[in-house]
């Protein structure tokens, strides 16, 4: 499998769009509304304490706390596009993105809003042609978005990484035994670079972007705002996920 770690360098920079206001947070968990803390199908705790996946009603439990936001994060394309996109709609050289690589800890669980960024400079032009392809071969257009949010996560844990050679994919990457255990998949993990990995769980894709104007690090989205996408929204589950906890 070929190695995205040349292109694969992630910003912080902001991204406006005139007339939106994006309020900035900093990544202290708390900052989180209590509601927004583990929200699973049923109301039950984190995913990594009850075992199951949430379905979009767990996410949906925020209907009834009018006035509470959201944190989401801004992310360059293709790499948002690669976190809420099925393996089978990937090329092969090409696996879901399930780590966000950050400089930056952070504390903060929960909900995520997944947000791509309007920046082009990270499409390069060997995996634009990968994308266009898979996209032909599914007899559907690539669709990428820019500027909107477009799917949300469960922001589970945030582990040190570490990669000597982030040219050489067949090189495992280190973490510590503690998070090897609990993360088995992690060290072979295509996007595994570090040195703060974000893990991402329980990804749920948008059929329709909502358009945003993104910012630095973590920032808020009010609830309200994505209700009708996350009603509207599809699993996208990975083979560790559906082995362990059933469907969504």
């Amino acid at each position: 499998m070929r190695s995205l770690a040349p292109e694969a360098k992630i910003t912080d920079e902001p991204i406006h769009v005139a007339g939106q206001e994006t309020p900035r947070t900093t990544e202290r968990a708390d900052t989180q509304p209590t509601q927004l803390r583990g929200l699973l199908a049923g109301g039950q705790g984190s995913s990594s304490q009850s075992g199951q996946r949430p379905a979009a009603s767990g996410y949906l439990s925020l209907r009834s706390t009018r006035g509470q936001v959201m944190h989401a994060l801004t992310i360059c394309q293709p790499y948002a596009h690669l976190i809420v996109t099925p393996a089978r709609e990937l090329p092969r050289d090409l696996s879901p993105k399930r780590i966000e690589n950050r400089r930056w800890h952070t504390s903060v669980r929960g909900p995520l809003l997944i947000h791509a960024g309007k920046s082009h400079n990270f499409l390069w032009p060997t995996a634009l042609k990968l994308l266009n392809e898979a996209s032909e071969e599914a007899g559907s257009a690539l669709g990428l978005s820019f500027g909107a949010i477009i799917g949300i996560a469960e922001l589970v844990d945030c582990i040190p990484i570490q990669r000597k050679d982030l040219r050489d994919p067949t090189e495992p990457a280190s973490i510590s035994a503690a998070d090897r255990k609990k993360y088995p998949w992690v060290v072979t993990h295509q996007h595994s670079e570090g040195p703060n990995g974000l893990i991402l769980a329980n990804v749920r894709r948008f059929r329709t972007p909502i358009s945003w104007g993104g910012s630095q690090g973590f920032w808020f989205v009010p609830d309200r705002a994505v209700e009708t996408a996350l009603i509207n929204s599809d699993s996208v589950p990975m083979p560790w996920e559906t082995a362990t906890r059933g469907a969504a």
